[in-house]
């Protein structure tokens, strides 16, 4: 049996066609806010975009928040949440009712809220 060398075999592989396959990639992290209380959903949403905001291959958060139907009709959690994004200045959309769609790509990296303590809005 004759052993065979594979050293410097990776240089081999056309970079340019591996950067190509993965082009039309989106990569979205969903959480999921729904349940929360608003304090514990604000501080796990601040650490996601924080997260995402420095991770390049991640592109779009879905957050849950669901609609306030066990309430009066609106979601603490998704006003706080959308609250949080347009007093940040991130790009979001709302996917239905109780989704929303937030776009990471050119995201600053410096959030105000890292200057407080607070972990509500």
């Amino acid at each position: 049996m004759q052993s065979v060398s594979l050293q410097g075999t990776a240089s081999l592989i056309p970079t340019a066609h591996n950067k190509n396959t993965n082009k039309g990639i989106e990569n979205v992290i969903t959480i999921d806010l729904h349940g929360q209380h608003v304090k514990q959903a604000m501080k796990l949403l601040k650490m996601h975009l924080l997260l995402g905001s420095y991770v390049p291959s991640i592109q779009t958060l879905r957050v849950i928040t669901g609609c306030g139907s066990h309430g009066f009709g609106k979601s603490k959690v998704k006003q706080s949440v959308t609250n949080l994004l347009e007093r940040e200045g991130v790009r979001y959309c709302e996917e239905n009712k109780g989704t929303l769609l937030i776009k990471l790509e050119g995201c600053s990296r410096e959030f105000s809220f890292l200057d407080t303590e607070s972990d509500s809005e």
